[in-house]
């Protein structure tokens, strides 16, 4: 029980599932296998969902030292967002312009691939798709604001995916007085 307590407490989403949380067994001795996953958090359980998708044949299996959504998967809040990781200004050095409206297209586009996964099999996740904010609380991150979404639209997006907004819509938008 102390173990189920400690994983409890690690974050809303373990806290909020009915059932145990009781680690599996180990596996015993030696075991044959296509492919092999180690981490049962998004990244690993997505990669193993796809490619049980991609080639059905595929003994898959996924090793965690814990349970699925120890790590930092199970604390993230279970967003999904359209941000590119790193700054586009990096991805523009190695791939042009080009390949910056390219990564981000493909970010945005994977959104809808998630959503689609959840509805094909039901996942009873409380998905929304609602966007996202940048908010500015002072002028310098303001000017960084605009900037960025000076950038965005500079890359080809439309008003609809990025647009700025006053404060009165964002705290009510949000529940913000920011």
């Amino acid at each position: 029980m102390q173990l189920e307590s400690r994983y409890r407490a690690r974050s809303l989403w373990l806290d909020g599932l009915t059932g145990t949380l009781a680690p599996r067994d180990p596996l015993p001795g030696d075991r044959s296998c296509d492919v092999v996953i180690v981490g049962a958090g998004f990244g690993g359980l997505w990669a193993a969902y796809s490619l049980a998708m991609l080639a059905p044949h595929l003994e898959i299996v996924v090793l965690e030292a814990e349970i699925a959504g120890y790590g930092a998967a199970g604390r993230n809040a279970g967003f999904v967002s359209a941000g590119m990781a790193g700054e586009p200004r990096v991805v523009a050095r190695a791939q042009g312009f080009d390949g910056v409206r390219r990564t981000e297209r493909a970010v945005i586009e994977s959104i809808d691939h998630v959503e689609s996964v959840i509805v094909a099999e039901s996942i009873d996740c409380g998905d929304t798709k609602g966007g996202s904010f940048r908010i500015a609380t002072n002028a310098a991150q303001l000017a960084r604001a605009r900037a960025a979404l000076a950038a965005r639209r500079k890359r080809g997006f439309r008003a609809r995916t990025s647009t700025s907004c006053r404060r009165r819509r964002s705290a009510s938008t949000c529940g913000s007085p920011a």
